[in-house]
């Protein structure tokens, strides 16, 4: 490296840095003026419905006559404007039946895009994703007056450290409320600003799971028969040639094997496709199968007798399922957190090596297969038999590692800080 490089690089370190000092202190501006104001007007930007964690923070803030929540349906730009607006209207479907306050950014009738600065006027924003894929001003850098806060869209196990943590906008964002203090430490070791912006407060998708509700769980099973044990299938989007360093999926290698499986064991299971979101648009992109081939496939599980299609939450379908059989990488905690069984299956032996220190130990928890008839056999003894030698080492894991801290929900854990932050 020149020394003209070394310098361009620390001044642009300098620069990046005191950009980050200024931003948060435009933040505690605004938490002080927030302390004198009556009504905090929220704002919950969300792209996919199926990435969508916020349930009970939003709740609780609903509930809290200081706080006025809205959820706001962006755009979502890589796919084309056909798919911006086919995933626009399921996420506007969804947060509607939700019973949440929502409004949807684009306007049909004038073609037009809603400022929500000028319509909403957040004071405090909520983002679901920390990238660029929607419109500039539904992005961190049009609300550097508002106390921004982010909760990753999934719980965090792979071994992308840097993209996962330095981005600009975890250096940036206000707050960033992380899984455990793990997850922490590996923001203060690579983010740029020693993760000063982190608060530990437990993951709140795990708390539809470690709190649940039953009797608010709806079935979303083709089938009530106690004969017929529930398994779901979910996997991931990171297929061979699209895989962003991961590689994690093994879709490409089990697909046909999974309808094999379907229509063996028909009179004995159910079987629940849940494909990540991404999947389906990279299947359109993959030279072996392109949008004809993917489309029927999908169609497959969505007319199966005993096959379920699950592309929306999935909260009641975890709750009602009896194993899970999957090779993502944030189910590996939030499906742990039910108590039930699950297999992943091993796209390679390097698979390890591309999860960080909890992503090993979630695993850990785990059967795990790489080979056809290694997903058979757990088929049978787990998900038919019930036999479940493993049961232990896992309940110990969702006490030890999984609960949010302070006695509380993780949802708790956020709102009471954001409280105790604009309270004077």
């Amino acid at each position: 490296m020149t020394p003209s490089m070394t310098i361009q690089k620390k001044e642009d370190v300098d620069l990046f840095q005191l950009k980050i000092q200024r931003q948060q202190e435009r933040y505690a501006a605004t938490a002080a003026r927030l302390k004198n104001k009556a009504t905090i007007n929220v704002a919950f930007l969300v792209i996919h419905s199926s990435i969508w964690k916020y349930h009970r923070v939003y709740k609780l803030m609903e509930a809290d006559p200081r706080f006025h929540p809205t959820v706001v349906v962006c755009p979502y730009l890589k796919d084309g404007k056909a798919h911006m607006s086919e995933e626009m209207d399921k996420t506007l479907r969804f947060m509607q039946h939700s019973g949440y306050n929502v409004l949807k950014t684009y306007d049909e009738e004038n073609d037009s895009w809603i400022d929500i600065k000028s319509e909403l006027q957040p004071d405090i924003v909520f983002f679901s994703v920390p990238y660029d894929y929607t419109r500039d001003e539904y992005r961190l850098a049009n609300f550097r007056y508002a106390l921004t806060c982010y909760v990753p869209y999934f719980f965090t196990t792979n071994g992308k450290k840097g993209s996962n943590y330095d981005g600009p906008f975890h250096n940036l964002v206000w707050r960033s409320f992380y899984e455990t203090e793990i997850h922490k430490k590996y923001a203060e070791e690579y983010a740029r600003n020693r993760g000063e912006n982190v608060v530990v407060s437990g993951y709140p998708r795990l708390d539809d799971f470690l709190f649940a509700d039953q009797q608010m769980v709806s079935d979303p099973w083709n089938s009530s028969s106690d004969e017929l044990k529930r398994i779901i299938w979910a996997p991931h989007h990171t297929i061979d040639g699209q895989g962003q360093g991961l590689n994690y999926s093994t879709f490409k290698t089990y697909h046909e094997l999974f309808k094999e499986i379907a229509t063996a064991y028909s009179d004995k299971i159910q079987i629940a496709f849940k494909p990540h979101p991404l999947l389906k648009q990279k299947l359109y992109k993959d030279e072996d199968w392109g949008k004809k081939r993917t489309d029927q496939y999908y169609r497959f599980w969505d007319n199966l007798q005993n096959g379920l299609l699950a592309e929306a939450d999935y909260t009641d379908l975890f709750l009602t399922s009896d194993v899970l059989i999957h090779d993502c990488s944030s189910f590996m905690a939030e499906y742990l957190a039910t108590g039930k069984p699950s297999l992943y299956l091993l796209h390679d032996l390097g698979v390890r090596e591309r999860l960080h220190q909890f992503g090993k130990m979630a695993l850990h928890r785990h059967y795990q297969a790489q080979r056809g008839d290694e997903i058979l056999k757990f088929i049978e003894h787990q998900a038919l038999q019930q036999k479940d030698p493993m049961q232990e080492v896992r309940t110990r894991f969702v006490n030890s590692r999984l609960m949010p801290p302070n006695e509380k929900t993780a949802a708790e854990n956020i709102v009471n800080y954001v409280k105790n932050e604009i309270s004077h």
